[in-house]
């Protein structure tokens, strides 16, 4: 997919890095950090939208031609599977535009106190510092922290699973 960034310009979803400027309908937000699922043994079944290039997980929040907020898969017709998807944790707004479709990002309807947890969690491993959080790479915690590290991971993981 290609994300439209602040200036106007277009970037592919795994070029955008911490720091980039995206493109929001309430302006421009900060990516703080992104999400990266990569498994080499099972795909991710994703779904195209009607009249769309995009094609995401079934669990991801989209406005659809209504102007409703659905999730894709109940709009979308099944469209194979990948290897690796993408999700965004930005400084405001929560939604960016991908291949022309609003797309809610990692914390878009999450509720408050769950959305603190998960960002609390997300900055307490070690991946954070770097702006990326490869799922496929977790845990990677070393040192006196690592039961505390290893713990995070794991709820990371699950949280960010149900998420994406």
């Amino acid at each position: 997919g290609i994300v439209r960034m602040a200036d106007g310009t277009l970037l592919a979803v795994r070029d955008v890095a911490k720091g980039c400027q995206v493109w929001t309908p309430s302006g421009a937000a900060t990516v703080l950090c992104v999400v990266q699922h990569r498994s080499m043994r099972k795909s991710t079944p994703l779904v195209a939208l009607p009249e769309s290039k995009l094609r995401v997980t079934a669990g991801h929040a989209v406005l659809d031609a209504g102007g409703v907020w659905r999730l894709a898969g109940s709009i979308g017709k099944p469209s194979g599977t990948a290897c690796e998807v993408f999700n965004f944790i930005l400084d405001a707004e929560h939604v960016l535009q991908v291949d022309d479709e609003l797309c809610g990002t990692l914390m878009y309807d999450v509720d408050e106190a769950r959305g603190a947890s998960l960002v609390q969690s997300l900055q307490e491993l070690p991946q954070w510092a770097s702006g990326k959080l490869e799922l496929s790479a977790l845990p990677s915690c070393f040192g006196r922290e690592q039961q505390h590290c290893l713990a995070n991971a794991a709820a990371v993981v699950n949280m960010v699973t149900e998420l994406i």
